[in-house]
């Protein structure tokens, strides 16, 4: 097998989610995961982010169950975007550490290069 190849079906297999406590939405024993988001994701959601509901948006994408399948379709940011800030802000800060995308992740991997 070639290293692409090996890349190729690493890839279709990488499920890694990190839960997040939302005692505001108690289905589910009070928490939701994110998952890891796709090159293709990141790109679709900094292209068409609206920054007045930058963070409902990010958390339609990147909301999961526990096996890593989106609990919310792109059209549910509308309404996500009405939920109370503490939650929509701590799945997305959530999601954004979890996909090495805050300012801080960035320099780390920076430096790291």
């Amino acid at each position: 097998m070639t290293l692409r190849e090996e890349i190729q079906n690493r890839t279709k297999t990488l499920s890694s989610v990190l839960a997040v406590s939302t005692p505001e939405w108690p289905g589910q024993d009070g928490k939701v995961f994110v998952r890891k988001l796709t090159a293709r994701e990141m790109d679709c959601w900094y292209n068409r982010v609206e920054g007045d509901n930058a963070r409902a948006q990010y958390v339609a994408i990147a909301a999961c169950d526990d096996a890593g399948n989106r609990i919310f379709g792109d059209g549910d940011s509308g309404w996500l975007g009405n939920e109370p800030f503490s939650v929509i802000d701590r799945i997305y800060e959530a999601g954004m550490i979890h996909n090495r995308t805050t300012p801080a992740a960035k320099a780390s991997m920076e430096k790291n290069s």
